[in-house]
């Protein structure tokens, strides 16, 4: 494997050495276009107002619309092969519930009572739930930002991991536009896309309008039941955006978006009853009905005001739900026994207001400017799950039935503030105080008698419900120094602390509370161009003091079934490094990539789970979904001519092994693998001059075909992984362009 694994890497220097000696021979024979002679700048909003990536003291990936389709970005977990330190994977829990790990603060159980660590906002709105992200759109994204590191500030609860920020794209309000996409590849995978942009009244009333539909065969079968529709795709997304611009300081923005899912969803493979003979993508699975749905929809209202020219207030309000379905084999072999099929929904409400400027301070001779913003925050959700095991016993007569419902308020008031010297030297601190309020009700029956899970055999049978509320308030805070050692290199140094939300434990035989989890983290960055902008490197290192860590445990109840149990389990340090680089040895050649370090290390985890290993020094584990070492590296190609472009890229990214389970085992763990993905587009006048055009592109994704697992769980005595649903791919797309 080693070898192979160096084999595959030097394939890869063979086809970046490839392409740049070809583009020498061929720079003397075509009369390319000059296309890139310096980076371009990219403004993000990583401290909630703009500025320039390199500038701003955050160890930020930031992705517009054309580096997203170049890089054949499909669906939101394409996005762990981009970011240093990043995983966007499944859960155990249902095919479109996404774990995302971050620095290693990681979303752990996913449900209505516990919170995640990395913050998902879109169009603005924070995303209190992962339910339904693997089924979220990237459908007109203007750009997607990853803020690593603590983001409790401007932020705000749950952002110890960082936060990860889509930004859709807004009406023109100037002239009619718009875009028709067909795509056509491996598995019959067939997908269209629409947009049209148009203004209503010129320069002051306009409306955007995008469509998605992707269908795709599955990849997987098992050869129990015949199903062979695992990994399929079937999906439609849209959206519809307004933008009003009434007067020359007002700007409103409306927009709703969908999308929905339904699917059979990934397979799953028994690890503790292999059977010979199977190819990766086959299982014994016995579940006769999988299913996976999502049905997910948004509204935005965003309404900002210039008060003056370097100050204005902003507005945002959204709702959000999403109803889920997860039908699914648990253990993966012909039985059924402990399948699950959980169903659920969440509803949330949010509204904040800020006020950002800029105060230039010409009465103090060694300070040139205050930045600022203030705001206020407020959040309000409401959801609850309903689960039959096994799947297809009848709701409250036979099996267990579970229900749970939960109720979260969060209340919050943040400042921050950048003082700019005369001499380059910026300081800046902001503080944030969050309350949180959460309410839990859950209950069950098992063959038609009261039973709350988890509770041991001689409880009262009349126990068909627990309750419990409980509320949090905490302060989060940051301050920094950033300095310009040159007009084009900025070093920093950022020390915050962010807390991820307490919560209320659903599956025990008390609503008992686990605290919040806090984080203290110090980085070090230096964000430098170099050789007249012609290279950039981008270097953060960073340690966490991490306390009063929540984990989940797997456990048993009285009757042998499994459950989870969330507990504030462990102290905890992090340390890490992460570079990120892009080069122009050319005009038309452009190499770039990304290499991250983590070392997470438990400085004390007792495990609690009952047994055997009750008490037991777990402080050795790996952290879960966690690698210790990532990189990526891509090249692309670019020769141009008056009448368009001709564009090739390589994409390859590769991970360490990888622990699916908290208490790790060998069996739940993915051994290290590479990807590699690649693209060809031919845009006539398109991308040349921005007018009509057409673009066709070729590309192809896991080249190189490998086989790997993308979540993995221990219930009772079974172990069970669940297998990736894209083997080697390859597709045409067509686009027009008006």
């Amino acid at each position: 494997m080693k070898n192979m694994i160096v084999h595959k890497g030097n394939f890869f220097l063979f086809l970046l050495s490839t392409v740049f000696l070809e583009e020498q021979a061929v720079a003397d024979i075509v009369n390319k276009k000059v296309l890139v002679s310096q980076l371009e700048e990219v403004v993000v909003t990583a401290r909630r107002r703009q500025e320039s990536l390199q500038e701003a003291p955050v160890a930020t990936t930031a992705l517009d619309a054309e580096s997203l389709e170049l890089r054949s970005i499909m669906e939101v977990k394409d996005l762990s092969s981009l970011a240093p330190n990043l995983q966007i994977n499944e859960t155990p829990r249902g095919g479109s519930i996404g774990s995302v790990t971050l620095r290693g603060q990681q979303n752990i159980n996913q449900f209505i009572s516990n919170d995640p660590a990395v913050g998902i906002y879109f169009d603005e709105v924070y995303l209190g739930r992962s339910a339904g992200l693997l089924t979220a759109s990237m459908l007109d994204m203007a750009q997607i930002q990853v803020l690593r590191g603590v983001q409790g500030t401007l932020f705000g609860r749950n952002n110890t991991g960082g936060a990860i920020l889509f930004s859709p794209k807004r009406p023109n309000l100037h002239e009619l536009e718009g875009m028709v996409k067909l795509g056509y590849g491996s598995e019959n995978r067939k997908e269209a896309t629409v947009l049209v942009d148009m203004p209503l009244l010129s320069d002051t009333l306009g409306m955007r309008l995008a469509y998605n539909q992707l269908e795709q065969d599955g990849v997987a079968r098992s050869v129990s039941t015949g199903i062979d529709s695992y990994g399929d795709r079937d999906r439609k997304s849209g959206r519809a955006a307004i933008r009003y611009l009434p007067s020359s300081d007002l700007t409103i923005d409306f927009a709703f978006d969908f999308s929905r899912m339904e699917e059979t969803g990934s397979l799953a493979r028994s690890l503790s009853f292999p059977v010979e003979g199977l190819d990766f993508y086959e299982s014994t699975s016995g579940f006769s009905d999988p299913q996976v749905s999502a049905d997910a929809e948004g509204y935005t209202f965003r309404a900002e005001y210039q008060l003056a020219s370097d100050t204005a207030i902003k507005f945002i309000a959204g709702r959000r739900q999403i109803d889920y379905l997860n039908w699914r084999d648990i253990d993966g072999t012909p039985l059924t026994a402990i399948d699950v099929g959980p169903s659920g929904d969440q509803e949330q409400w949010t509204g904040e207001v800020n006020i950002s400027g800029s105060t230039v301070l010409d009465e103090v001779s060694s300070v040139e400017a205050l930045d600022y913003v203030v705001g206020l925050f407020y959040f309000k959700e409401s959801g609850n799950e309903f689960q039959a095991i096994p799947w297809f016993s009848e709701p409250y007569v036979t099996g267990r039935t579970t229900y749970a419902d939960g109720r979260n308020e969060s209340e919050a008031a943040y400042a921050q503030g950048e003082v700019r010297l005369v001499n380059g030297l910026s300081l800046w601190a902001g503080a944030r105080y969050t309350r949180d309020d959460r309410y839990f009700a859950g209950g069950g029956v098992v063959n038609g008698e009261c039973a709350v899970v988890g509770l041991p055999a001689a409880s009262p049978a009349n126990q068909c419900e627990l309750q419990g509320r409980d509320n949090f308030a905490y302060w989060s805070w940051t301050s920094g120094i950033r300095y310009e050692i040159t007009d084009h290199i900025n070093g920093y140094l950022r020390v915050s602390e962010g807390q991820r939300a307490g919560g209320l434990d659903d599956a025990v035989t008390n609503v008992t509370s686990f605290e919040p989890e806090v984080v203290t983290e110090y980085e070090l960055g230096v964000k430098a161009d170099w050789l007249d902008r012609r290279v950039r490197t981008n270097l953060a290192v960073f340690y966490s003091d991490y306390e009063k860590v929540q984990r989940v445990a797997l456990l048993e109840d009285a009757s042998g079934l499994p459950y989870t149990s969330v507990f504030n389990a462990a102290n905890a340090t992090i340390s890490g490094a992460e570079l990120e680089f892009i080069l122009l040895p050319t005009n038309t050649i452009k190499i770039e990539g990304a290499v991250s370090y983590l070392n997470a290390e438990y400085n004390e985890f007792v495990d609690p789970r009952p047994g055997p290993t009750l008490g037991f020094d777990a402080s050795g584990n790996d952290f879960q979904d966690t690698p210790e070492f990532s990189y990526n590296l891509s090249v692309e190609h670019r020769i141009g001519s008056g009448s368009g472009e001709f564009i090739s890229r390589l994409d390859w990214s590769w991970k360490k092994a990888t622990q699916f389970a908290v208490f790790n085992n060998a069996q739940l763990t993915q051994p290290h693998f590479g990807l590699l993905n690649a693209r060809m587009t031919y845009a006539l006048e398109s991308r040349a001059n921005n007018l009509n055009g057409i673009e066709v592109s070729i590309w192809g994704r896991n080249l190189l075909d490998k086989e790997y697992d993308v979540a993995g769980l221990q219930a009772a005595s079974f172990y069970t992984v669940w297998r990736s649903d894209q083997p080697r791919m390859f597709g045409v797309d067509v686009k027009l362009l008006f």
